[in-house]
């Protein structure tokens, strides 16, 4: 999981380094000068103008690429603790049942055609694989593709919700018990905490799906937004990995 979560603390460098660079060519095309020929100033005006436009609409972009690596992360968190569990427990029938009814549901759904279709799924395997399960085979293999897929925006709930096909209950406590979670929300305690760090999410989904669908006279996105977006996954990745490594403590010591 500590690969997954690399390659998205990447993806949130690579956003910040992209902002930067922004912030500080829109602040060099704002900087004023005073050529005598009117027509040369009105011609700078308007090409300065036509940047920060461009600028602008960038920042916007950038939320909505911050908004789709969140998504893989979530994704490659899940499969990539699915696909450590024959490692911690070999018997499939001792896996938590929360787990085991997951794999099913999902297998049920891909045989049912309920997955996307851009999903490239191999039924044949998927049903080899559930049948293995049952049959007490070592390794078995779990259809991780298929449990961890969602087809709604990562709210608060819905990413609790997903977490949970993994035996991952009360997230939202765990992450306010993180030492710097805390310290990004300003709180003195997970109960202070709670609320922010579960806000700033639904806030995001909301910035996110407003850009996604708005009208022509909605706002952009400022850089100082995607700053705050950025400073809070870079806290919130982590938060959620150890989370998940923890899960897998009592199922590696039953």
């Amino acid at each position: 999981m500590r690969n997954v979560l690399r390659t998205f603390q990447d993806e949130l460098a690579r956003i910040e380094a992209y902002i930067l660079v922004s912030e500080q060519t829109i602040q060099f095309g704002s900087a004023s000068i005073s050529p005598d020929d009117p027509e040369v100033r009105s011609f700078h005006a308007n090409v300065r103008a036509a940047g920060l436009r461009v600028f602008r609409t960038s920042f916007d972009g950038a939320l909505l690429i911050l908004a789709a690596s969140f998504e893989q992360f979530a994704i490659g968190m899940v499969s990539r603790f699915l696909e450590m569990l024959p490692d911690h427990i070999p018997n499939y029938h001792e896996l938590p049942e929360i787990i085991r009814e997951s794999n099913e549901r999902a297998t049920g759904a891909a045989l049912s055609g309920r997955l996307p279709h851009y999903l490239q799924i191999n039924r044949g395997d998927m049903v080899q694989n559930l049948f293995n399960c049952h049959q007490g085979s070592t390794p078995y293999v779990l259809n991780s593709q298929a449990i961890a897929v969602f087809e709604r925006n990562l709210t608060s709930r819905e990413l609790a919700a997903f977490l949970r096909r993994i035996d991952v209950i009360h997230l939202w406590e765990q992450v306010s018990e993180n030492a710097l979670m805390q310290s990004w929300a300003g709180a003195i305690d997970a109960g202070s905490a709670f609320e922010k760090v579960r806000v700033k999410l639904n806030e995001f989904i909301e910035d996110r799906n407003n850009l996604a669908h708005r009208g022509a006279v909605s706002p952009s996105i400022g850089s100082s937004l995607i700053h705050e977006y950025v400073e809070y996954f870079e806290v919130l990745g982590p938060a959620l990995v150890t989370i998940c490594e923890t899960r897998l403590q009592p199922i590696t010591h039953p």
